[in-house]
């Protein structure tokens, strides 16, 4: 059954950026989970240059984010009005074969990722 559904929804543009997202939320979860429970006995290991106080940690997670979702938007959208352009003149398959693409699933996937971390 869940192979079948895995299968199924496999070759969907938007599962692998979905496994990527659900990998940064479990990540933010562990790191806050750490941060509240261990933070004490992590300020006596780590260095004192790399502990930070909350508004300097959310003034560079709001960077983070704004270039995240800078970044992304100005990739895919230049791309695609570059192959939808190519492939009006040429292929019609190439705008396809561009949103099926393993490579560029996983680039959005981290896009993704990385901004879905910055937010929680």
């Amino acid at each position: 059954m869940i192979k079948k559904w895995v299968m199924k929804y496999k070759n969907q543009i938007y599962f692998q950026p979905g496994l990527y997202s659900l990998g940064a939320l479990a990540f933010a979860v562990i790191i806050i989970i750490v941060d509240t429970n261990y933070s004490t006995q992590l300020q006596k290991i780590l260095p004192d240059f790399i502990l930070t106080g909350v508004p300097l940690a959310k003034t560079i997670l709001a960077s983070l984010m704004a270039a995240l979702l800078t970044m992304t938007a100005i990739t895919f959208s230049t791309i695609l009005v570059v192959l939808t352009t190519y492939s009006s003149q040429f292929s019609p398959r190439t705008l396809q074969d561009f949103i099926t693409d393993k490579i560029t699933l996983r680039v959005l996937g981290v896009f993704m990722g990385g901004f879905i971390y910055c937010v929680l």
